[in-house]
């Protein structure tokens, strides 16, 4: 493995801003808390991971620290950047079950946080097939994750549908508001410079492509309830969770 020490921070600059989001809603909404933990816990290592397919036909960033094993180029922004949606897609998602259904998050377990990895990992390796078969990158995560979001929530808990396109469409507002207030006001021409714009569909809003805001949008789709499917358990209780993270066989 080698390091190399770029001195850009652009990206770094971009994903802080997600982390800040993040931050809001954990400190606003405790309920949502565990959810976001263990979301984002199980997320974080897909960054990486999906990088490799963004960098082949979606764009190609620069990192402020950039780590090479092999063919394999990703930095600390690509960790931060999956946690980071991930919890924001599961914590607005959680809230809103909190208010509308009354009901908080499931107990922590191991077997749990094994099946949400396993979900993450399901959805790489699907992605990571399409994207070998000649389909865009991006175009084939977001088939990948809606069906299994489909086939593990919405099929199973429809009446959580409501708080994943909830969370869907914040994460989407998010996306344009950190674009047309903050990203491209601080680099204006990274769009040019990053995105492999002949690539994607065509349909932009301004200079962005609408994939962007897809691509927020399903991750957030998935995010935000499947943690909760993962540690649910027939046979235990559904408790109040603004604090437990202790982990039970």
């Amino acid at each position: 493995m080698t390091i190399e020490l770029t001195r850009s921070y652009e990206f770094l600059a971009g994903v802080l801003f997600m982390l800040a989001v993040a931050s809001v809603i954990y400190l606003l909404f405790p309920v949502a808390r565990t959810a976001m933990r263990w979301t984002g816990f199980a997320c974080a290592p897909l960054g990486p991971g999906f990088e490799q397919l963004y960098m082949r036909d979606s764009w190609q960033p620069v990192f402020c620290i950039c780590f090479t094993v092999g063919p394999f180029r990703f930095g600390i922004e690509d960790f931060i950047l999956a946690a980071s949606v991930a919890a924001i897609g599961a914590g607005v998602s959680e809230s809103v079950l909190a208010h509308t259904h009354r009901i908080g998050f499931p107990k922590a377990t191991r077997a749990g946080v094994c099946r949400l990895m396993a979900g993450g990992m399901t959805a790489l390796g699907g992605t990571w097939l399409l994207t070998d078969a000649g389909v865009h990158s991006m175009h084939a995560q977001f088939f990948v994750v809606f069906g299994i979001w489909f086939a593990m929530v919405a099929s199973r808990r429809p009446r959580w549908i409501g708080s994943s396109l909830v969370a869907a469409l914040v994460m989407a507002a998010v996306m344009g508001i950190f674009y047309t207030t903050y990203y491209l006001r601080l680099f204006p021409d990274i769009i040019d410079r990053w995105w492999i714009k002949e690539k994607y569909w065509g349909l932009f809003f301004g200079p962005l492509p609408v994939e962007e805001f897809l691509w927020g949008g399903i991750c957030a789709l998935y995010c935000g309830t499947t943690a909760r499917l993962c540690f649910e358990n027939a046979d235990s209780s559904v408790i109040s969770v603004a604090h437990p993270t202790t982990l039970e066989p």
